[in-house]
């Protein structure tokens, strides 16, 4: 048992948790105005505080805790814990009383159909993101931001968009899918920005499942050449984009634990920069190999965001080094005085989705057949 001794009041969680998800788990990460230990409970059981080489991290006011998916879709419901600490002293260190949240949870249900909102390029924007995504209301089973939620990196405070938004579109009880975007990765905080999110040791590429949808996430990092003049020799993304080849192609080794696994329906992958964005050009020999495997996976769909802009694209196209076997959504944009995302919805036949407002108007429509 651990023990509590100072009483150091409440109020130390700055926001809702945001729970993401992660390959089988969920990632649920929350933010503190001091610095301690942290953990949740669920179900009766405590899911541990992050550690570093068998050490409680105590030096953190940002907190991720992950929990195997199945044991919170089963409880319905989780609590996090807080307790700041006081004095790490070489023998009986003091911590404060702890602090908690506790949440309700939806996970996925036996609804056949997925109502699902995709954000992007919100770039510190809050209030009219929230109201476009609250299209659907309370039947919203998941929420996809992906990619430039803050407009940079350059500080803390523009980190703290992301849990912003999640708190006010999420309320800490829908599950979230997140990919990074390239100005997420610029500034003096961009390193606190991997601590603040989710991600597997600062790789935002991995695959996940929300009921019969399996998503892969994918993560360009920056849109020119890590020598361009524009990031000071701050960024190397030419070998982190070349590692997701070989994360493509393990990934079609092993299809049958995958997109090919049972229950899977709908095959999905979310990216922030568009494959075929000019601004890729740069990097055709990594991106053509992508392509090569992504073009295997028979997706009914590509998620992306970057180009500030609203459009669909049926498979088929040319991305410039070779044809897409999928269609490309780029789904959001701020406009004069409001905002327009994706509002999808995944059902037994394929996926329905159309562009909508911060008035919740629906401005085009559009549906994907279901791939065998």
């Amino acid at each position: 048992m651990r023990e509590y001794l100072l009483n150091a009041g409440n109020g130390s969680f700055l926001y809702d948790p945001a729970v993401f998800m992660v390959e089988d788990k969920y990632c649920i990460v929350f933010l503190t105005s001091l610095k301690g230990i942290a953990w949740a409970e669920i179900g009766g059981a405590e899911y541990g505080a992050e550690t570093l080489g068998g050490l409680v991290r105590s030096d953190l006011d940002a907190h991720r805790i992950f929990v195997p998916a199945e044991i919170l879709n089963a409880a319905g419901a989780y609590t996090v814990c807080f307790a700041p600490v006081a004095d790490r002293a070489p023998y009986f260190p003091k911590s404060g009383n702890i602090e908690s949240l506790t949440r309700s949870f939806r996970a996925p249900g036996k609804n056949p159909t997925v109502k699902a909102y995709h954000l992007c390029d919100t770039h510190t924007h809050v209030t009219q993101p929230t109201k476009a995504a609250e299209f659907y209301g309370e039947d919203t089973d998941l929420i996809i931001m992906n990619g430039d939620i803050p407009n940079h990196s350059g500080s803390r405070e523009m980190i703290m968009k992301v849990h912003e938004l999640c708190q006010r579109v999420t309320h800490g009880e829908l599950p979230i899918i997140f990919t990074r975007g390239n100005h997420d990765t610029r500034g003096a905080a961009a390193l606190d920005f991997v601590g603040c999110t989710p991600n597997l040791g600062g790789d935002f590429f991995y695959t996940t499942r929300y009921g019969s949808i399996w998503a892969l996430l994918l993560d360009c990092g920056e849109d020119k050449s890590d020598g361009h003049k524009e990031y000071g020799g701050m960024v190397s993304f030419e070998g982190y984009r070349r590692r997701q080849i070989d994360f493509l192609r393990r990934i079609n080794a092993q299809a049958d634990r995958e997109y090919l696994a049972p229950g899977v329906k709908h095959r999905v992958a979310v990216c922030h920069i568009p494959l075929f964005s000019d601004w890729n050009l740069f990097a055709s020999d990594i991106y053509s190999q992508w392509l090569e495997e992504l073009n295997k996976m028979g997706l009914e769909i590509m998620l992306c965001g970057h180009n500030h802009t609203t459009q669909f694209f049926p498979d088929g196209a040319d991305c410039g080094f070779g044809r897409m076997d999928f269609p490309v959504v780029i789904g959001g944009t701020l406009t004069d005085g409001g905002y327009t995302g994706t509002a999808l919805e995944f059902t037994d036949s394929g996926i329905d989705f159309a562009f909508t407002d911060s008035e919740k108007r629906v401005l085009e429509k559009y549906s994907v057949k279901l791939k065998g």
